[in-house]
């Protein structure tokens, strides 16, 4: 059941969650930016994961977590090295500079 605390969170988690869908919708300019508003979307789901977890004492849950802050880290490296690859050929961190990677 959940208590007072518990639906504070549920709701902070929600928020986090539509702040960062929204800013990757909105957000096309700056590719760093754009990884921002998905680290904080994946936080929140991540804060929603560990609620559920605690609320209905299943471990799983924390497990899954912990493989998507890791799948996260990766996403971050590979997005980071496509920053550096964008900015190196065009001087520009935008997500419409990315035709400069045409193989």
């Amino acid at each position: 059941m959940l208590i007072v605390n518990d639906v504070k969170i549920f709701l902070v988690s929600i928020c986090l969650i539509s702040v960062g869908f929204f800013g990757v919708l909105i957000q096309r300019n700056n590719i760093i930016l754009f990884l921002f508003c998905l680290e904080v979307a994946y936080a929140g789901i991540i804060v929603l994961f560990l609620l559920t977890s605690g609320v209905y004492y299943n471990t799983d849950l924390q497990i899954f977590a912990f493989i998507i802050i890791i799948c996260i880290a990766l996403e971050s490296v590979i997005g980071l090295g496509f920053i550096v690859l964008i900015y190196k050929f065009s001087n520009s961190v935008s997500l419409y500079d990315l035709d400069c990677l045409d193989g």
